[in-house]
């Protein structure tokens, strides 16, 4: 499979014989209807596209509900206390800890698409044309831009299960090499990136040779003239790979960067994490914008009844269907998610404990919580395992295992009660935390 995997993305089909009339394609009017564009359901269909689109959209605005909820946290929530914030209403928890769970399945789903749609341009490239090609390129740039709305956008990637984060990740830089392979083999000289009867013939016919132009070897074997290259050439494809392309791999390259130095330090908890969060996110959504433009442009020009068969299409097969109900299924992660009741966030830490001194907290109180120093390390959600949060657990957990045992006042460091030194304190028996 590896040997013949890209033999298609090189000009090289065996056992067959790929047809590339120029002379018919370069500036057709008419065409009959064996020579116009079979719509390919399975790969470009109109669902398929539809659920690329839209998990990239709702990846946007959990993204963008995510930065509202960080930025509330950096610049409001730690200077008041938490009985004056929404961060008190443990729905408003289970919303931000919602967020967070179905951007990580959007991603999911963009995943497992990308990849199957990878595979299956490379092992039916001796059959695509040039439009579905652009297509399938789209549809992968969107891919990625989802999961570069993840990875920046999800604090703690590695924190709660690092093997299923480390699986995610591999998966994603799969998707990464095979966006560049696919968007980097149609950079050549005359590749049709406008809509045009050029782009019906397949992808075989432009990407060809050891250097992936169209060099005087390839035209001397099928006999094609060179002088029909000015008509098909200024395409765009050159200006689609600098335009697009690369800077969606600049911010997934600083997004990865960003989750590295996440990961084994803090120095990106505060005001400057936020900034680059959101420096990412405004590039990635410039992009995404951009490239549906020039998609929606794409398909608008060539699904028209001069090249394309339109009585074709078919939205409802399999691949259309199982596409949107891989979409549709994000869904059930959300519900678990918002209606978990064991499930804890850092705010709920904070505010659960904001109003009850913890020298007085007695068995029945821990017990309500049923909170311990090991719920912090499994905490989910935003910003919820901040050096700040797991500090504060730490002496809330003592506390209660002190007030357990029975322990007496003088036994503590201080000589009168437990300590309330550690960062977050505000003084006082009342006990208090920003």
């Amino acid at each position: 499979m590896a040997k013949g995997l890209l033999a298609g993305l090189k000009g090289h089909c065996p056992n067959r014989t790929i047809s590339c009339d120029f002379a018919l394609y370069a500036n057709a009017t008419h065409l009959d209807d064996d020579q116009k564009l079979v719509p390919n359901n399975d790969i470009t269909g109109t669902n398929v596209i539809r659920a690329f689109q839209i998990t990239s959209f709702l990846a946007l605005v959990a993204a963008f509900l995510l930065l509202m909820d960080y930025s509330y946290l950096i610049f409001h929530a730690r200077y008041q206390p938490p009985s004056q914030t929404r961060r008190d209403h443990k729905k408003y928890k289970r919303i931000i800890h919602s967020i967070d769970t179905i951007l990580h399945t959007f991603s999911d789903a963009a995943l497992t698409a990308g990849i199957a749609l990878a595979f299956a341009t490379l092992l039916q490239s001796c059959d695509l044309s040039v439009y579905q090609y652009n297509i399938v390129c789209y549809l992968l740039l969107m891919a990625m831009i989802t999961h570069t709305f993840a990875i920046t956008n999800i604090p703690k990637w590695f924190r709660k299960n690092g093997w299923l984060a480390s699986l995610r990740l591999i998966g994603i830089l799969l998707t990464f090499c095979f966006t560049w392979l696919l968007y980097k083999s149609r950079d050549v000289k005359g590749f049709p990136m406008t809509a045009g009867s050029a782009a019906i013939m397949p992808i075989s016919c432009y990407i060809t040779g050891a250097d992936s132009l169209l060099n005087h070897e390839f035209f001397e074997t099928h006999n094609i003239s060179t002088a029909l290259l000015p008509q098909l050439s200024g395409s765009g494809s050159t200006t689609q790979f600098w335009g697009l392309l690369i800077p969606m791999t600049v911010s997934f390259i600083i997004g990865l960067i960003f989750l590295a130095v996440e990961s084994f330090s803090e120095f990106l908890e505060g005001r400057i994490g936020f900034f680059f969060r959101c420096g990412i996110t405004f590039s990635n959504l410039v992009v995404a914008g951009a490239a549906t433009y020039y998609n929606n442009k794409l398909r608008t020009g060539q699904e028209i009844d001069e090249w394309y068969l339109g009585a074709k299409n078919n939205d409802y097969s399999f691949a259309q269907l199982m596409s949107l109900t891989l979409l549709a299924s994000s869904v059930f992660p959300l519900i678990t998610a918002f209606y978990r009741k064991c499930s804890f966030s850092a705010r709920e830490i904070t505010s659960d404990f904001t109003l009850i001194p913890l020298r007085h907290m007695s068995q029945r109180d821990s017990n309500r919580s049923g909170l311990t120093f090991r719920d912090s390390e499994t905490i989910d959600g935003p910003r919820a395992a901040d050096t700040q949060t797991k500090q504060i657990v730490r002496g809330i957990a003592t506390d209660l295992k002190n007030d357990d045992a029975a322990v007496p006042l003088t036994q503590y460091g201080n000589g009168a009660g437990p300590d309330y030194s550690y960062p977050g304190y505000s003084g006082g028996d009342s006990g208090g935390y920003p």
